[in-house]
């Protein structure tokens, strides 16, 4: 049997444990309540976060929607171009089937080298691109609307009085040859056998299987007479002397 001492001292033993306990289970608890202030507080601040996320987002929004704008205008400007380019091209291409503007046309004639003859192109006021052939020089025509080359011509043979040229035209796939001389009516002359007294590059030119870009990208000197003043194209006409 225990004596009080001991039974006293167990007692306070055992108060002593249920106080610590209870300072443990203190310090483990879960407040499970917040202040009206705290409250306040977190949702202001719940409240700034998701401003500041939807001022973002907005901004990210705008910027997408003027970048898609800018897209949308740059594209619209080139298919605009292309559509330009393409309707310019058909027009050009049914004008040609049609005939009322030559796919190609060219004098020809027994000058030499091509630089002269764009002299005497610019002399004659004929826009023409120049190039040497086997027995003379061609002069590629740009004004290929209407009666355009043959007017052409006619200035030409006109200017230098004398001179006989050939003038190679392509209509609506049709290709004719004339011999013009002032004064003179043009005596036509059977394509094939025109096409045969020159080179490979007339022939091509007159079938349409090259252009004078091609030609000049292969390599063939061009001579523009619209790049000529009047006082350059005067002195090559000195340089080279008289017509033959």
């Amino acid at each position: 049997m225990l004596n009080n001492d001991d039974e006293s001292k167990n007692n306070n033993e055992r108060n002593n444990n249920d106080c610590k306990n209870n300072e443990v289970n203190d310090d483990n608890s879960v407040r499970a309540s917040f202040t009206d202030a705290e409250l306040d507080n977190a949702l202001a601040g719940f409240e700034k976060e998701f401003q500041e996320k939807e001022n973002l987002s907005n901004s990210n929004n705008e910027e997408l929607l003027e970048d898609s704008n800018s897209n949308n205008q740059e594209n619209n400007s080139i298919e605009e171009a292309m559509r330009g380019i393409e309707e310019a091209n058909f027009e050009e291409d049914l004008q040609g089937l049609l005939g009322n503007k030559a796919k190609v046309a060219m004098i020809i004639a027994y000058v030499e080298p091509a630089k002269l003859l764009a002299a005497f192109c610019k002399m004659a006021n004929v826009s023409a691109r120049c190039f040497s052939e086997e027995q003379g020089s061609v002069a590629v025509l740009k004004n290929l609307e209407g009666n355009g080359p043959e007017e052409d011509v006619k200035k030409f043979v006109e200017f230098f009085f004398g001179m006989d040229v050939m003038l190679i035209t392509n209509r609506a796939d049709k290709i004719t040859a004339k011999i013009y001389q002032a004064v003179k009516e043009p005596q036509e002359i059977v394509a094939p056998m025109a096409l045969a007294v020159w080179s490979r590059d007339v022939e091509d030119l007159a079938i349409c299987m090259e252009n004078a870009d091609s030609l000049e990208k292969r390599g063939l000197e061009m001579f523009n007479s619209d790049d000529l003043s009047d006082l350059e194209a005067y002195k090559i006409f000195q340089k080279y002397g008289k017509i033959n």
